[in-house]
């Protein structure tokens, strides 16, 4: 089988497994506008990735921003040449702000609170870092696309990977 072969088949079940719109409850994240728009819900636990042609974001009666809550109906599909299975958008509906978002400003204003955030605590990144430490998972493809992106631009800078957990029990 080829990659087309195989995506088209998970296309084809998909499709065949999740017949007609579904909707969906969840808080926008890196939404991008470029025509059509491409962006995530996400919850708790989980994210998807979600599409929505320029036709219908034009019926869309507010302006969405990260951080909302959103209820959205769409179909679920494949994208074959890219293998990437999404929710093609066709409504979209405000349902306020989100919990994520809510705890995320919560913890901003307690940080800034607590002073972080002030200017003195500031400093200049150097122009030309001689040891860059990466706080990701040591062993996933994230800390590979790190590492090659920095051999390619500064290739004698030093890499420091500070191994964490970032997805499942004991991620928080």
């Amino acid at each position: 089988m080829t990659p087309t072969g195989l995506n088209e088949r998970i296309k084809e079940r998909l499709e065949t497994g999740f017949q007609g719109s579904i909707e969906l409850i969840g808080e926008l994240s890196n939404l991008g506008r470029r025509g059509h728009w491409y962006f995530s819900l996400k919850d708790e636990n989980a994210v998807v990735s979600c599409v929505m042609w320029r036709s219908d974001a034009a019926r869309v009666d507010f302006e969405p921003n990260d951080g909302e809550e959103v209820l959205v109906r769409g179909r679920v599909s494949h994208w074959v040449p890219g293998g990437r299975t999404q929710l093609y958008v066709n409504a979209m509906k405000r349902k306020g702000v989100g919990s994520l978002e809510e705890r995320f400003q919560a913890l901003c204003a307690e940080l800034r609170k607590a002073g972080y955030f002030d200017e003195d605590r500031k400093r200049r990144l150097p122009s030309f870092p001689r040891r860059i430490a990466i706080v990701t998972s040591a062993s996933g493809a994230a800390v590979e696309d790190v590492r090659r992106t920095a051999a390619a631009r500064l290739p004698s800078v030093e890499l420091l990977v500070v191994d964490v957990r970032v997805q499942g029990e004991g991620a928080a």
